[in-house]
């Protein structure tokens, strides 16, 4: 511990210690220490995040807090209790939050993950908006989703010139995300149309719709009289 020292000292002709006119003082250093309150926390977003974590170090250290690899804020020079709000918006908010404390003997962390509840939203999709089918073609679309809870998963068939919704049997694949693939064969022109996803948990729903197009032409009639 930090502060000023004084020697004390006797000999055989003494009964007690005699203090030393002379003092010194001495500054122990010592590398970060973060602890925090904060063991599991259930958030379900949109909400406010409440990262309160104490560092004790000597000298003070420099703070930097970290959502996965992207750094949040950068706090220099922090002793004691802090505490830092972090907005959580959606799905893409869940995963690890670090704090790390650095000064110059070494270096402390602590790690935190937090349960984030959140509605469906798509991370990533095919892309088949600029493209022409031929009936023969296969169909392969994929989308990777983030849900908590889990998403129901639904898809749906419009065919060009109705308004008909069909439902369409698909395979689901749960990766580090969620995933889910539609494959199938445009093997007439009654395949081409709207295909629609819908997902959807107790927090809400989300559709993402692709149309097929073909590089066939439909030819129309009109009676006349």
């Amino acid at each position: 511990m930090s502060g000023r020292y004084t020697c004390a000292a006797k000999n055989s002709l003494m009964d007690a210690y005699r203090n030393s006119s002379n003092s010194q003082n001495i500054k122990i250093k010592y590398k970060p220490v973060i602890t925090s309150t904060k063991n599991q926390t259930t958030i379900t977003a949109p909400d406010l995040l409440d990262l309160t974590f104490s560092v004790d170090g000597s000298p003070s250290s420099n703070v930097t807090i970290f959502h996965e690899t992207k750094t949040l804020t950068f706090l220099p020079h922090v002793t004691g209790q802090l505490s830092f709000n972090v907005s959580i918006e959606s799905c893409l908010d869940q995963g690890e939050y670090r704090v790390e404390a650095v000064n110059d003997v070494g270096f402390g962390s602590f790690n935190f993950m937090p349960n984030i509840k959140c509605s469906p939203i798509v991370v990533r999709h095919s892309n088949v908006a600029h493209k022409e089918f031929r009936v023969g073609d296969l169909l392969h679309l994929t989308v990777t989703f983030m849900a908590n809870p889990t998403a129901e998963v639904q898809w749906s068939f419009v065919p060009w010139n109705q308004n008909t919704s069909l439902e369409v049997q698909t395979q689901q694949i749960q990766t580090h995300k969620e995933s889910i693939k539609l494959v199938l064969i445009l093997s007439d022109t009654n395949k081409f149309g709207k295909y629609i996803l819908e997902l959807k948990n107790e927090l809400g729903k989300i559709n993402k719709e692709f149309n097929i197009q073909g590089k066939f032409r439909f030819k129309y009639c009109k009676e006349t009289y």
